[in-house]
């Protein structure tokens, strides 16, 4: 009997985990002011994909973690959730991560020991795309994410989604912990009367489809390996707009950089497509302040039904319930 329990407990008996190497948890905070009813937010799904930035701020010299030795862009770690944990992406995941015409595995973090004495930075966040293009002769691939208008469909809906972590340890560390929040707005429309096919638009919002949203990283001006167009030029930050919605960014080939354009400068002629689940219609709209009500359609049919919406102003991380009835 002895035996048989020596042996179960020898079976059951977690390896313990490596001293060095570096080890993620993730979670994701809840929209203020949403209900456990609402469309999913609070954790990632299998796929989702995470991009990480590691800085030692106060080191001049190059720590392991910030740097990727060439092998990805702007020395991003780029995962993607398995259900279980982050893991890292492969060939099969169709990112051109070294901007060299092919797909190719991202460098492993995981096999790299973070126990540096000195303070470490990590900040991450979600991204859709895989955005490449040409300047100056030069190929550049970015991973970033990318605003969709029509979020119809739940697939475009979950890709609107940003979400932005950041924490910070007193020494590399094996065991990190990111706390996600959403950095956009979220729009739940109760919309009574209508059909299950009925579709709903906003219209005067900021036209951002296809944009990339950058978010402020009061880090990022320290960031030792950069790209251009890239990560330090678009996210350097004062310490106030850390972790904040900075705008859209801009890539320019005759200033040769990029740069961001608030949201306040972009034309706001923007229609934006909600997603309908369960009896409520769902968008993601940037943070900002409206220069006037946007304005609800209802198309159901042949009926239209119209509706300004009450609200002006959207902060991040927040959602904000309507009801409307077309009775």
């Amino acid at each position: 009997m002895g035996l048989a329990l020596l042996l179960m407990a020898s079976c059951t008996k977690e390896a313990p985990l490596e001293e060095g190497v570096v080890r993620f948890t993730t979670t994701v905070a809840p929209f203020d002011g949403a209900t456990k009813t609402d469309l999913s937010g609070r954790a990632f799904a299998v796929g989702d994909r995470m991009k990480l930035k590691i800085v030692c701020p106060f080191d001049d010299r190059t720590q392991f973690g910030e740097t990727t030795y060439g092998h990805s862009a702007d020395a991003f770690w780029l995962f993607k959730w398995s259900g279980t944990d982050w893991s890292v992406l492969t060939a099969a995941d169709k990112v051109d991560v070294e901007g060299d015409y092919r797909y190719s595995a991202a460098p492993n973090l995981y096999e790299r020991y973070l126990a540096q004495q000195t303070p470490y930075v990590f900040t991450a966040s979600s991204w859709s795309e895989n955005v490449v293009f040409v300047s100056g002769g030069s190929r550049y691939s970015q991973y970033n994410y990318v605003f969709e208008a029509d979020q119809s469909t739940e697939k475009n809906y979950l890709k609107s989604d940003l979400l932005w972590a950041q924490s910070y340890m007193q020494t590399g560390s094996y065991n990190v912990h990111l706390s996600f929040d959403h950095v956009m707005a979220c729009l739940r429309l109760s919309v009574a009367g209508v059909s299950g096919s009925a579709v709903v638009t906003l219209e005067g919002m900021p036209d951002i489809d296809q944009r990339e949203v950058v978010v402020g990283d009061y880090y990022a001006a320290r960031s030792k390996v950069n790209a251009r167009f890239g990560y330090k030029e678009k996210c350097s930050c004062p310490l106030e707009d850390n972790g904040k919605v900075l705008g859209v960014a801009v890539n320019s080939d005759a200033q040769g950089k990029a740069y961001v354009k608030p949201l306040s400068e972009i034309p706001f002629t923007g229609v934006y497509t909600a997603h309908r689940s369960g009896d409520s219609y769902y968008l993601i709209v940037p943070p900002s302040s409206l220069p006037a009500r946007a304005r609800v359609w209802i198309r159901d049919g042949e009926k239209r039904y119209s509706y300004l919406l009450e609200r002006t102003v959207f902060e991040q991380g927040k959602l904000y319930p309507v009801n409307i009835s077309a009775e």
